[in-house]
């Protein structure tokens, strides 16, 4: 069991590629609790790591004692400074959102599109009911919202062609029915994500919630 202990503090740790254990930069923060990351990457002296950032969290939680306390998760970017030691934060986007993704050809490089399972009506949960497109650049948010009686899982981007620039491609997630127990595969436009879906799979059974799929172009 975890407990959350908001008066000691938070570090990032840093470790170079190519450095030993002695070369491990810390950096000091007040308390945070983030499960997700979504992808990091150098920037002349900093280090732009983005990750979903837990808010509002009771000062005398503890982990896993009650399973309908749920907290929000928010897209925040982090900025660390590797010769200051300093850091900055600021929140992406604030609605609710989890499993973030992004085009993976572009882990360890500067992105700009972000995808994740999202919740725009109700109270935190994790069945989530919309898919979120957040640019990383202007900060703004399109939104995929499937209805109260749907509930998408974690969105996995696939890119057009091998050499499509980065966000030309394709979202998939699987989408529970929660009244009839069935789970359709639907595949978005990762551009236009809160159009039409361009295609639907209709399952005739339900697909358990996951996360953390992978697309494989070739077997």
């Amino acid at each position: 069991i975890f407990a959350w202990e908001p008066q000691k503090s938070s570090y990032f740790a840093i470790l170079p590629r190519y450095g030993r254990a002695q070369d491990v930069i810390f950096i000091e923060h007040p308390a945070t609790y983030g499960m997700h990351t979504v992808n990091a990457y150098e920037s002349g002296d900093e280090l732009i790591l983005d990750m979903m950032e837990m808010g509002d969290i009771p000062h005398d939680v503890v982990a896993f004692a009650n399973d309908e306390q749920i907290f929000p998760n928010y897209l925040t970017r982090w900025r660390l400074n590797l010769k200051t030691r300093a850091l900055h934060k600021d929140t992406l986007h604030p609605l609710n959102m989890e499993f973030p993704r992004i085009d993976e050809r572009l882990i360890g490089q500067k992105h700009r599109h972000i995808y994740a399972a999202s919740l725009f009506c109700g109270k935190p949960s994790y069945e989530f009911d919309s898919i979120m497109h957040v640019d990383a650049v202007t900060g703004k948010g399109v939104l995929h919202a499937f209805g109260e009686d749907q509930s998408p899982h974690e969105p996995i981007f696939v890119p057009k062609h091998p050499d499509s620039k980065e966000g030309e491609g394709f979202l998939l997630t699987y989408v529970c029915h929660k009244s009839t127990h069935r789970s359709d595969l639907v595949i978005l436009d990762a551009q236009h994500v809160d159009q039409d879906p361009l295609a639907v799979v209709e399952l005739p059974h339900a697909v358990p919630f996951g996360f953390h799929g992978s697309w494989v172009p070739h077997m």
